[in-house]
């Protein structure tokens, strides 16, 4: 739960409060992400050994739910400091003053 609420802190400025509510979104799909299951494991072996086959078979590193969260995420909280004009000391900030200095990040 600290790991958590450190790396939501650190990495995306997010209170995440693991302590009081241990089954938060950001902790489950955190789980998802550091617990792979044995088919996860064998896509990701695939993945990186055949990377075409995996992609025919549109096999996935990172399921697409864990994918969709962080991603809505990390736009939840660009859009949020972007409109109210907040700065942290964090992750997330270096992200935004690259895309603000050098234009879209992806």
């Amino acid at each position: 739960r600290f790991s958590t609420d450190i790396i939501g802190s650190c990495a995306f400025g997010l209170d995440c409060n693991s302590f009081e509510e241990p089954n938060s979104p950001f902790r489950v799909y955190g789980k998802k992400v550091f617990r792979p299951t044995a088919l996860d494991q064998i896509n990701i072996l695939i993945s990186f050994s055949f990377p075409n086959l995996a992609r025919i078979l549109g096999i996935r590193i990172v399921k697409k739910d864990v994918s969709d969260f962080f991603i809505k995420v990390v736009e939840d909280t660009i859009s949020y400091r972007e409109k109210n004009n907040v700065s942290r000391n964090d992750f997330m900030q270096l992200l935004l003053e690259m895309k603000n200095k050098d234009g879209d990040v992806s």
